[in-house]
């Protein structure tokens, strides 16, 4: 066998010219991998997943502003995480790519396998690394650091790390076009990523030394309305007074996580939460609750039914805690909604909160929501079925959801511009709306019988959304001659008459 390392000349061409063969007793190097775009897709769905869970990104509609991508591809990637939890165990397993002098071989060395999208999930849910590539598509080569490493080459994460939207700093090292982006948070403090609303609770908390259900609700109300502070809750007017019901489900989530004791009927900060909380502003805090000199209680409800009366315009306590207050409960009484006309309405929900969501359909008198989304999921607090019927149904609402009238998913792909909008409906009211006859039916029976309706899906533009087509076949089919009638706070959402 010829000595270690040493180059023959062998008698044999290839592509014109004499090949040189070198013979070694070590073996090849392994191949350089990369992932296959599907696996780059899950990865980068779990990140941006990530961002809006953590706050850093509100909602999805955000991540399509800020990132550039467009609603639509935002929501194709995104869609991934909807795969079945073994779909997407195979794609961890096999969603290697091998690249080698001879080609490229695609998942064909199990033993080899480096499971990228296993890595990437977990990397990014410790707020690890994550690896981009730049312009020059080459691939980028994996680095050691504290935490496992993530190989992207994707086209959507490089634009979505240009521009801003993972957070991420570039490593000193750099070359050969390479860059290497790495998380600002380490994994140790990954687990105590706290939402700024959930650390304003948390603080607050901490200043009252815990609180009771009821006198904690009002209180983080009254709080929210102080000057000079963003209100990091909002409030709906409930059974007994203002309510939110994003408190409660962070209240969830910080019991899970052992921020908060696990007591029905008390808020009380755990050891995990205060160290969590870490140093907090404590100087407005410590004035707010000096300004309530220890009020709870009925006296406490009282207060903010005197000094913000739209919240008790549902309370079922009101004239109990506010005996012998005749101004206050006129008050009360002059703050409820008008009763409407029975109309129906349209409105979308992008961009708005539940309770903001809620509000705006109590201050229009609507009593009745139709959802004609064909599937009522979103990632986005409260606006899945369940949930959005229960906080309708919370403050006198009627829930309906009516998936007749929706549009499948696969339609709604590659939404880029208004005209592939208005194509879509244009078949739509074509082809789809004609054969809904029982579901229109259903909704203008729920208007005769005298209640106000509202169409309800996500966009907030209605132009955006099959609900302008299901309000207008509405019309023409039972309201032939009705006028249009003013804009719903100017969002281009429309009220029509009665049929």
């Amino acid at each position: 066998m010829p000595p270690d390392g040493l180059d023959v000349e062998m008698p044999f061409y290839r592509r014109g010219g004499l090949a040189k063969t070198r013979f070694a007793e070590e073996p090849e190097p392994a191949p350089a991998m990369r992932p296959l775009r599907v696996a780059q897709m899950l990865a980068l769905a779990y990140e941006m997943d990530r961002l809006i869970e953590i706050g850093i990104v509100a909602d999805r509609a955000e991540m399509a502003r800020v990132t550039g991508f467009g609603d639509s591809r935002v929501s194709q990637i995104m869609n991934i995480l909807w795969l079945a939890p073994d779909i997407q165990g195979g794609v961890a397993r096999h969603g290697d790519r091998r690249r080698t002098r001879w080609g490229d071989r695609e998942g064909a060395h199990a033993d080899r396998a480096v499971p990228v999208v296993g890595r990437a999930a977990a990397t990014i849910r410790s707020a690890g690394p994550v690896m981009s590539r730049s312009p020059s598509h080459r691939p980028v080569a994996c680095r050691s650091m504290d935490t496992p490493d993530v190989t992207m080459e994707s086209d959507d994460l490089r634009r979505a790390t240009t521009n801003g939207v993972i957070p991420a700093r570039a490593c000193p090292a750099r070359s050969g076009g390479l860059v290497t982006l790495q998380t600002d948070l380490p994994r140790e403090r990954a687990k105590h990523v706290l939402f700024d609303r959930q650390r304003q609770m948390l603080a607050l908390l901490a200043a009252l030394r815990g609180a009771g259900n009821l006198d904690f609700q009002k209180l983080l109300f009254l709080y929210c309305q102080e000057s000079g502070v963003t209100p990091p809750y909002e409030f709906v007017p409930y059974k007994f007074g203002a309510f939110s019901f994003t408190s409660y489900a962070d209240r969830r989530k910080l019991i899970e996580r052992g921020f908060l004791a696990d007591d029905e009927q008390h808020w009380a900060l755990t050891d995990a939460g205060r160290k969590a909380l870490g140093r907090a502003e404590t100087g407005r805090l410590a004035r707010f609750t000096r300004g309530l000199r220890g009020t709870r209680g009925d006296a406490l409800v009282a207060e903010t039914y005197r000094r913000f009366p739209y919240y008790a315009t549902r309370s079922e306590i009101a004239e109990r805690v506010l005996r012998g207050d005749s101004a206050a409960l006129a008050r009360i009484e002059a703050a409820r909604p008008a009763v409407k006309a029975a109309a129906v309405s349209t409105i979308g929900y992008e961009g708005r909160t539940l309770e903001s969501y809620l509000n705006e359909l109590l201050r229009s008198g609507v009593t009745l929501l139709c959802d004609v989304r064909r599937n009522p999921i979103s990632r986005k607090y409260g606006f899945s079925k369940g949930t959005l019927g229960k906080g309708c149904e919370g403050v006198g609402i009627r829930y309906e959801h009516v998936p007749e009238l929706g549009i499948a998913s696969e339609q709604r792909q590659s939404l880029e511009t208004q005209a592939d909008y208005d194509a879509l409906f244009a078949e739509y009211e074509r082809d789809s709306l004609p054969l809904q006859g029982p579901a229109l039916a259903k909704i203008r029976a729920g208007v005769r019988s005298g209640e106000r309706g509202a169409l309800t899906c996500y966009e907030r533009v209605p132009s955006q959304c099959r609900r302008h087509c299901v309000a207008e076949a509405l019309e023409r089919e039972y309201g032939k001659g009705l006028r249009r009638q003013a804009s719903v706070r100017g969002n281009g959402d429309e009220q029509r008459g009665a049929f």
